[in-house]
């Protein structure tokens, strides 16, 4: 899957939206209709939340991850 977002900057806050997403022809499963991206910082700790919908699955938090800096 690929995709193509677009977003805003708010402080410390980046929040993306897909405007595009294509898949290989040959996979199986719900089809991907949108994602939702959303950046962070937090007190040194860069935040990072996935969430996407389907076809028939409402936009639902997909993965989340917090990356911290080793000095």
């Amino acid at each position: 899957m690929s995709v193509v977002e677009e977003g805003k900057v708010d402080g410390f806050q980046l929040s993306l939206l897909s405007t595009g997403i294509t898949r290989m022809s040959f996979t199986k499963g719900s089809t991907v209709v949108k994602t939702h991206r959303s950046i962070s910082l937090e007190d040194s700790k860069l935040k990072q939340v996935i969430s996407m919908e389907t076809g028939d699955q409402a936009m639902t938090e997909h993965l989340s991850a917090i990356y911290v800096k080793i000095n």
